[in-house]
């Protein structure tokens, strides 16, 4: 579970003034990611009846299928950054989220040719999409995984991916289990907005 903390010393934080305006230039960020893991989140959409993966058309994992998300932008909540990613990435809306599980990801591949490398610690999540997929210029395809071909699949998949995939599932076996849908038990495990 997250738990983010606005209020320090019986006083709330305006988050306001922590947020960044605008994203910072390529050549600061470049040097950023050169030398400091980067905090990202990511979440793995349940749509039409599966698991939607978008192919990155970036380094790392360029060509590889993979969830919605990014790097986080300060000052804003991890829901609404998240939320707001989403609709970003592939048009989607999402509602409750569960927390899965908290990573830190080493590639030997980067954005900017530097040759450091990426290094990432964030947090992954599983919500339901509803509304019409557009991609964004990040993402060249897509592919919606149904729980019966995934085994099936599963070894062309990255890792971490198939962690949340693996996690995904039982919570379908769950709502199955609880007689119960899958939007009502993504609803009862959520963190509490």
């Amino acid at each position: 579970m997250v738990k983010e903390f606005d209020i320090v010393s019986g006083k709330k934080v305006e988050l306001d003034k922590l947020k960044s305006k605008d994203f910072i230039p390529d050549n600061i960020f470049q040097e950023i990611h050169k030398n400091l893991v980067v905090f990202t989140s990511d979440v793995l959409v349940y749509y039409k009846n599966g698991f939607l993966l978008m192919k990155r058309t970036k380094k790392p994992l360029m060509g590889e299928y993979f969830f919605c998300g990014g790097r986080v932008q300060k000052g804003v909540p991890l829901k609404e950054f998240l939320r707001k990613k989403i609709k970003e990435e592939c048009g989607l809306s999402v509602g409750s989220m569960v927390f899965l599980f908290a990573s830190r990801e080493f590639y030997e591949e980067d954005p900017f040719e530097h040759g450091k490398g990426t290094d990432t610690c964030g947090f992954k999540y599983l919500a339901i999409g509803k509304g019409e997929i557009n991609l964004d210029k990040n993402h060249g395809s897509y592919i919606i995984i149904k729980p019966e071909e995934y085994p099936s699949m599963r070894s062309s998949l990255v890792p971490l991916v198939r962690e949340a995939i693996d996690i995904a599932i039982k919570y379908l076996e769950k709502a199955k289990e609880e007689n119960i849908s899958f939007e009502e038990c993504i609803k009862k495990y959520a963190e509490k907005d």
